[in-house]
């Protein structure tokens, strides 16, 4: 009987990632893994860095009301910035 290799993703920039300094792996999920041949990942960010999750990198998306609201949230509230300088400019004289 032979164990098959585990392949656990290495990355360069492990250091610069904010991470859990506790490994929680399960040994059924590593298992099924080296079964099928797959990376072992350890973060929810390796799958990215690994290019397996794509980011769309369209934004903002028209047809999204998440992506409305928050252009319109900035929007308003780049108004209120210029208002409010306005303001206590007019105060202080």
């Amino acid at each position: 009987m032979s164990i098959p290799e585990f392949i656990f993703y290495n990355h360069s920039i492990h250091d610069v990632l904010a991470h859990d300094h506790k490994a929680h792996l399960s040994l059924k999920k590593i298992a099924k893994a080296v079964k099928n041949d797959q990376k072992i990942f350890s973060s929810l960010a390796e799958p990215i860095l690994d290019g397996q999750i794509k980011i769309p990198i369209a934004w903002p998306n028209t047809s999204d009301t998440s992506d409305i609201i928050t252009l319109v949230s900035l929007s308003l509230a780049g108004v209120c910035l210029v208002l409010c300088i306005l303001l206590c400019i007019k105060i202080k004289k």
